[in-house]
């Protein structure tokens, strides 16, 4: 999961709500729980960063892929 926000003067205004944030990392256990593994994914993944994903239909099925 990427967090952060696309505008990074808003946290001039807002500094709450901070541009980059550290990335979450978690496994889904398949019994309605996640596990949360961003240690596990080392240091260059627990940084702040400002990280986007997008999702499109690559492949024109009507259906989002990522």
């Amino acid at each position: 999961m990427v967090t952060g926000h696309v505008y990074p003067e808003a946290e001039r205004k807002l500094p709450q709500y901070a541009n980059k944030t550290p990335r979450a990392v978690f496994r889904n256990l398949g019994n309605g729980v996640f596990e949360e593994l961003v240690e596990a994914a080392g240091p260059g993944v627990a940084a702040d960063i400002q990280s986007r994903m997008r999702f499109r239909d690559f492949d024109n099925d009507g259906d989002v892929d990522i």
